[in-house]
């Protein structure tokens, strides 16, 4: 009995083809816009840590320990306490680890770039009391806020409000909203 051996035809096979690439160009972006928010996050939980770590220091070292935010670089730095994971060099922390990324760093407290905390935990700036802090990790249309103020020793991080970008994106000054 004769068998029949069908190969497949060119058409077959282009239309395999274009339809893989279709997939390939929907899923892409999704990926690489997911990829890009789980870095953000992580971003901004690195930071809140690193505030932490500050925090806890000074209560351990019974300290003032000052660190500021530079927007235009988007570093996070400490000169008063060692980096956690390198010991001897000072604590820094460039929002942009990465070449590609897009990050942004703001921060307001009490409308200053630099908190202390004292050796109690509470958190000062420009010598007073700091009532709230908050540091801003943001990338095109979305971001994290980390908090923290008197009333309690946590330092929390929510992603930030949709209104916000609205805002930011009706003005060019940039500032916190």
């Amino acid at each position: 009995m004769p068998r029949c051996h069908r190969g497949v035809t060119v058409f077959e096979l282009t239309v395999v083809i274009l339809i893989v690439g279709l997939l390939a160009a929907i899923g892409t972006p999704h990926f690489a816009s997911s990829v890009r928010q789980r870095d953000l996050r992580n971003t901004a939980f690195e930071v809140a840590s690193l505030v932490r770590y500050i925090r806890d220091a000074a209560v351990n070292e019974g300290r003032t320990i000052r660190f500021s935010v530079d927007d235009h670089e988007d570093v996070f730095f400490s000169a008063d306490v060692e980096h956690p994971q390198t010991p001897g060099t000072p604590l820094r922390y460039c929002v942009k680890q990465h070449p590609k990324s897009t990050f942004d760093i703001q921060a307001s407290f009490d409308t200053h770039l630099s908190v202390a905390f004292d050796y109690e935990g509470m958190p000062w700036a420009n010598g007073q009391r700091l009532a709230t802090g908050l540091i801003r990790i943001t990338t095109e249309a979305s971001g994290y806020d980390i908090r923290f103020d008197s009333a309690d020793s946590q330092v929390l991080v929510h992603p930030t409000p949709d209104h916000v970008f609205d805002s930011l994106a009706g003005s060019s000054d940039g500032e916190l909203h």
